[in-house]
């Protein structure tokens, strides 16, 4: 699929509109991840999460520039919109730290009651164009620290950009965090796919009705 610069309308890249055995290879690469990290302690994977920001804000002039060609938002937006991508993944990884279950006042004398908090599964997240990593950030950073793995499946407006970024994520377990490209077919197979078991949608609105359906 090509890609194109919408100020200049001059092609920039090429990126693979994925086939139903890529996508079957990634949601299997996704579950046997999970599997493992779902047993790494809160803390663990917060330290992870910090790391992931880190490295999100190193990478933030390049990924920033990407975008603006990309996708055409002014530069300023864009090198904002990393910023507030890294803030959302340490904000989560907090969150996850602390809310991962609780005991609570008993109201019945002699019984001990408590809440745990356990993983789905593998989490299909499927992006609009016009806020690609902060939308991105919102959804997969909650899924991760709570022991998901995450399948991404970009616009194609903004798919370089969004392989690009992935890159902050190489601290993680393999297979733990995918991004599949291509086209509306990739997004349909996903959802509808056996093996995986939670869908984080932003979309249209009758998109967002067959996603439901």
């Amino acid at each position: 699929i090509n890609v194109w610069d919408p100020a200049t309308e001059e092609r920039i890249g090429q990126i693979a509109d994925a086939t139903a055995a890529d996508i079957d290879k990634a949601v299997a690469a996704a579950n046997s991840a999970q599997r493992s990290w779902r047993s790494v302690n809160y803390h663990r994977r917060a330290e992870l999460l910090h790391e992931v920001s880190r490295q999100v804000m190193a990478a933030r002039p390049l990924v920033a520039e990407m975008l603006t060609r990309e996708m055409g938002k002014p530069y300023k937006e864009s090198f904002d919109e990393v910023a507030w991508s890294a803030s959302a993944i340490d904000y989560y990884a907090e969150i996850a730290r602390h809310e991962n279950g609780k005991v609570l006042g008993s109201a019945v004398d002699g019984q001990f009651h408590f809440t745990t908090k356990d993983p789905l599964g593998v989490v299909v997240i499927i992006l609009p164009f016009n806020y690609p990593l902060c939308l991105l950030c919102w959804q997969a950073a909650a899924a991760i620290a709570s022991g998901n793995a995450v399948i991404i499946k970009p616009s194609d407006l903004t798919t370089l950009t969004t392989l690009q970024f992935i890159a902050a994520f190489d601290s993680l377990p393999a297979g733990l965090v995918q991004v599949i490209t291509g086209g509306g077919a990739v997004g349909k197979r996903l959802v509808e796919h056996s093996d995986t078991h939670m869908v984080a949608f932003t979309g249209g609105i009758e998109t967002g009705r067959i996603v439901a359906e």
